[in-house]
């Protein structure tokens, strides 16, 4: 089920307008699919490619907290 929401996220979306929403705390792409860890790190690469390094660091930091058990997914709306 992931990697079909990955899937479509990937295939349907502009990188830079999901990265705002995320960047804004939204947990679903403006299509209504939820963001996967596999479309945080699909989107790393895309800024890499781009050299936008700031937004890479920020998604590494939103997934080293969405998978953080010890916080239990607490303050995921924080800007890291």
């Amino acid at each position: 089920m992931y990697d079909f929401f990955t899937s479509t996220l990937i295939s349907t979306t502009d990188p830079k307008k999901e990265f705002n929403r995320i960047f804004n705390g939204e947990l679903i792409s403006s299509s209504n699919i939820p963001y996967t860890i596999l479309y945080y790190k699909s989107l790393i690469k895309t800024f890499e490619e781009s050299e936008e390094y700031e937004k890479c660091d920020f998604l590494l930091k939103l997934i080293n907290t969405k998978l953080d058990h010890d916080n239990n997914y607490l303050d995921l709306n924080s800007h890291i």
